[in-house]
């Protein structure tokens, strides 16, 4: 089953919505149509984002993402990140209220801390955020990349902390050299970290240079708002 247009989408949001099938298949089926709304997105399609925002609401609404009770940690985080690119922070904050105590007890506190930490981010306020980083036991953590990118552009929005921004971006990049299921993005990551440190120095041409050069830069959008706010 593939959705690869709009009339294969609306056939299976149908099936989805048909009570026939078990909730193993419509949360496979609803897993199906966001996957085409975020390719969407993807292929500079940003309204296709609000598409998948709305499929995330209906499977909340469902409980389809939910097991015996417990919400998984990955449309946890998945949700809380597509809500703040579309800066719905209230609606992430009440949600990570409500989910965050359904989450697996070995993973809440961080998955809790890491959404707050992405609204504060989003919200701009920094100061907070920084204090949650302080609560996040890094080291227990499967896969800490965007943990690690919070805290870098943390660190810069807050001038007194812009020195830690040099080792923050050396132990990202030897974390990405550890991770071989992160290849495809080193380029990326590689590429964020010589900008902030370029941003860091005020060195606004180098900084615009890397990113026309590198269009695929992970932040890109933050970025380019860093650089057009550069003196």
């Amino acid at each position: 089953i593939a959705a690869p247009d709009e009339a294969g989408f609306q056939a299976l949001l149908a099936k989805y919505k048909d009570d026939e099938y078990s909730e193993e298949e419509r949360l496979f089926l609803l897993m199906m149509l966001i996957n085409y709304k975020v390719r969407q997105a993807n292929q500079n399609q940003p309204e296709a984002t609000e598409g998948a925002f709305a499929l995330y609401r209906l499977g909340i609404r469902d409980k389809i993402f939910e097991v015996s009770g417990f919400f998984p940690t990955a449309p946890f985080h998945n949700i809380v990140t597509i809500a703040c690119r579309l800066k719905r922070l209230d609606w992430a904050l009440q949600f990570i209220k409500e989910k965050g105590p359904l989450l697996n007890a070995d993973e809440r506190e961080n998955a809790t801390n890491l959404a707050l930490v992405k609204v504060n981010v989003e919200k701009g306020d920094f100061e907070p955020a920084r204090a949650v980083f302080n609560q996040i036991d890094i080291n227990s953590m499967a896969d800490s990349l965007q943990l690690r990118l919070l805290r870098i552009r943390t660190f810069y929005e807050l001038p007194d902390y812009r020195n830690l921004l040099k080792p923050e971006c050396a132990n990202l990049k030897q974390y990405i050299h550890k991770k071989g299921t992160i290849s495809v993005q080193r380029p990326a990551i590689l590429t964020f970290c010589k900008v902030v440190l370029h941003l860091a120095n005020k060195e606004k041409k180098q900084a615009e240079a890397l990113v026309n050069q590198h269009p695929d830069v992970i932040g890109k959008e933050w970025l380019l708002e860093k650089i057009r706010r550069m003196v």
